[in-house]
């Protein structure tokens, strides 16, 4: 678990727009993964005369990033973990329950890089909600695209908006997707916000050659018992109120207009033909050669 520069602009970003840290949960001990000068940048943010700063001016490069959240005003930084291996100070198995004693304590609780290992992810969830009192915010880092094997899972926007809804009492303050590392060093951005699929009214597909991240601000606005109803994807929800296959295919009326606009889309589709095939065979190619790459694969041919 780690604290890169990505997730410490945005931590810092949420801090100075009102976010509270007082009392703060981390999902793991958080490593830093910052060189001096990205620790100089997030300390020109922060007060001054915090322990932070100071360690920063002295060119000091902090193991744990402990030092960050006070510097935001938290004066209780607690690290929970499954194990005692980096001195967290709570144990717990995030696939289990969380202690009764947790529940309500936390201003904030930041992940960022654990959820992805936890095999029973919605009682992951649910113990992040559950540690939170209201009005406090869960933040995170966590893998989009491009990352697997890393963990058992990779996350969309669809899943967090499901997640962090007002039906289990939250609300998604912040989405943000941004390529996390390319040769050798954790980038900054370029950062772009993601809307609710359920707005758009369409799926929110993201594609890229890297590997990618969602930094996420939801915010717990009232106490409910978070996944009383199991969330669905938003466009199946919004098909199935519309009626049965069947009901919609006897409702739908063909136009002049629409039969025109199915032709002028099946010419497009044939001009545009060529160069889907070149893009395939391009694709073919470059996942080959980086296959071969890898020593942990091995080519298959198949039986004809």
């Amino acid at each position: 678990m780690t604290v890169t520069i990505l997730n410490a602009l945005f931590l810092a970003e949420c801090w100075r727009e009102g976010a509270r840290f007082d009392s703060t949960l981390t999902l793991g001990r958080l490593h830093c993964f910052m060189w001096s000068r990205d620790l100089q940048r997030i300390a020109q943010l922060l007060p001054s005369k915090s322990k932070f700063v100071e360690s920063v001016k002295r060119g000091e490069v902090p193991p744990y990033m402990d030092d960050l959240f006070t510097a935001m005003g938290a004066r209780r930084v607690d690290a929970m973990d499954a194990s005692h291996f980096e001195g967290a100070a709570i144990l717990q198995d995030l696939n289990e329950p969380l202690a009764a004693h947790l529940h309500s304590q936390y201003d904030a609780v930041v992940d960022t890089g654990t959820i992805e290992h936890v095999f029973n992810t919605p009682m992951a969830c649910k113990n992040v909600m559950d540690a939170l009192k209201v009005g406090g915010h869960f933040f995170a880092g966590l893998p989009a695209n491009n990352y697997c094997g890393h963990g058992f899972y990779q996350f969309s926007a669809e899943f967090f908006y499901r997640v962090f809804s007002a039906e289990n009492g939250f609300e998604m303050r912040k989405l943000f997707v941004a390529p996390a590392y390319v040769a050798g060093k954790w980038l900054d951005g370029p950062v772009f916000e993601v809307p609710d699929p359920k707005e758009v009214r369409g799926r929110v597909e993201i594609e890229g050659k890297r590997k990618m991240v969602f930094l996420v601000q939801a915010q717990k606005v009232r106490q409910e018992a978070a996944f009383a109803r199991w969330p669905q994807q938003s466009d199946y929800s919004a098909i199935w109120s519309q009626g049965s296959a069947d009901q919609l295919r006897k409702g739908g009326e063909t136009t002049m207009l629409q039969s025109a606009a199915e032709a002028y889309g099946r010419i497009m589709g044939r001009i545009k033909g060529i160069g889907r095939l070149s893009e395939r065979i391009r694709e073919r190619r470059v996942w080959t050669r980086q296959s071969l790459g890898n020593s942990a694969l091995k080519p298959h041919k198949w039986i004809e």
